[in-house]
């Protein structure tokens, strides 16, 4: 029995698939294979125990088998222009990662700040938020952990508890200010790009969402700071050392960095012939350059970037134009009331939907189940779609409640927080979130 459990896990996904093709219901054939595909792909992401990648790599077969879209359609959103960008900006994380850069910044900030541990809270998250925005959470969370060492040996465990959840929220708060922050947010560039027509730029999207993820990394370090205080009159002594002379690896990353902020924010207002996934590939480029005295970036180690990203992007983008191809928007519109409740409410709502998911699956295949149904579920409860979307990716990073929740959320947890105090802490922070979100949507798109 023990050996067939692993295969029984599997079931339900193609059984939910096969109910959906066969029963009752208004749906035409090739919305009933796009509803069918999507319980499937859910079922296996959740409890399939299999890689991410592969039920992402459904729609492949399932669609041209089944005629509800033609190979090449299927095949080209495995290579949309989003797919490229998240190349791009993996590739640019691993070679910060690999210079030093971000080590040297940590050691460098939390060595001129003092023992105070409010500060130093505030400190470790600011910078796991930055590096978030562009390398990928867990390494941001993993190189803030191994900076702060020195200060998580000495620290009351009780505080030490608020430094390394700080870190571990932080880089799922940070990651949500940029499109190549976490895939969620590329995901929904790539969906409003294919299906909906609307291209959306890196500096619109930092507009919008860098002030909510600074006002709610701002809120979640007050919060950690009230339920994880310092003893009395603490101060920390055994700050880390500043690192040594600038290496050339350190200086060689740092101008990539900037040229690649420079070049998200100003192609637009520059007319510079770039797209984001563009600007994203040039400066990932720039770190395999052989020059004298940096080294390049190996091709061995840039194959061990997460590829099956690139895939649930792809396997995303690809279940929303299915869903699209077969009709299910119309359906779901025609049961929805129509305006009855207000966009805070719904906003809202749809923050702690997809944070809630997220808990349990990964918040990329959160964002793919998500975004085709709320795309078309928008116009119906007298939303645009684009706050809707928003709302759904930006909640997919509110993953603060379990140690499986997120690959920064396990770091924490191996540092020995336990799970109680992880729920404890991320979900007033979680609900914080649905109730803060929506303003900076409603109130940054003026509606």
């Amino acid at each position: 029995m023990g050996r067939a459990l692993p295969l029984l896990r599997l079931l339900p996904g193609p059984l939910l698939f096969l109910l959906t093709l066969l029963g009752p219901g208004e749906l035409p054939p090739q919305g009933r294979v796009g509803l069918g595909l999507l319980l499937w792909m859910v079922a296996w992401w959740s409890f399939g125990g299999l890689p991410l990648a592969l039920p992402a790599l459904l729609p492949l077969l399932v669609l041209p088998a089944s005629r509800t879209l033609a190979e090449g359609e299927v095949a080209g959103a495995y290579g949309q222009p989003v797919v490229f960008l998240l190349l791009g900006a993996l590739l640019l994380g691993l070679g910060l990662e690999r210079s030093g850069l971000p080590q040297r910044l940590a050691l460098w900030l939390l060595a001129g700040l003092g023992g105070h541990p409010g500060r130093l809270l505030l400190a470790l998250m600011g910078l796991t938020g930055l590096f978030s925005m562009w390398i990928s959470n867990t390494a941001a969370t993993a190189l803030m952990l191994a900076a702060a060492k020195p200060l998580l040996a000495e620290t009351a465990p009780r505080f030490r508890t608020g430094l390394v959840l700080g870190v571990a929220f932080a880089s799922s708060i940070g990651g949500m200010a940029t499109l190549v922050g976490t895939p969620p947010n590329a995901l929904l560039a790539g969906y409003l790009r294919e299906t909906l027509g609307r291209p959306l730029e890196m500096a619109s999207w930092m507009a919008l969402a860098l002030p909510a993820s600074l006002a709610l990394l701002l809120l979640a370090w007050g919060w950690l700071l009230w339920l994880f205080p310092p003893p009395k009159g603490a101060r920390l002594g055994a700050l880390p050392q500043t690192p040594g002379p600038w290496r050339p690896e350190e200086v060689w990353a740092g101008a990539i960095l900037g040229l690649a902020l420079l070049g998200f924010l100003l192609r637009g207002p520059l007319g510079l012939p770039l797209s984001d996934a563009g600007v994203a590939l040039l400066a990932a480029s720039l770190f395999f350059l052989p020059l004298p005295r940096a080294r390049p970036l190996p091709w061995p180690e840039a194959r061990g970037i997460p590829w099956e990203v690139l895939l649930l992007v792809g396997g995303g983008l690809a279940l929303g134009k299915a869903l699209e191809a077969g009709g299910l928007p119309e359906l779901l519109l025609q049961g929805l009331p129509q305006g009855e409740v207000p966009p805070y409410g719904v906003l809202a709502l749809l923050v702690l939907l997809s944070g809630g998911l997220s808990a349990f699956l990964s918040n990329t295949a959160t964002a793919a189940a998500l975004i085709p149904l709320v795309a078309a579920a928008a116009p119906g409860l007298g939303l645009d779609a684009f706050p809707a979307l928003a709302a759904v990716a930006l909640g997919s990073s509110l993953a603060f409640l379990l140690p499986i929740s997120t690959p920064a959320n396990a770091l924490a947890s191996a540092q020995g927080v336990g799970t109680w105090e992880m729920v404890r802490a991320g979900l007033p922070l979680q609900l914080l979130g649905a109730l803060v979100l929506p303003l900076f949507l409603l109130l940054g798109l003026g509606t």
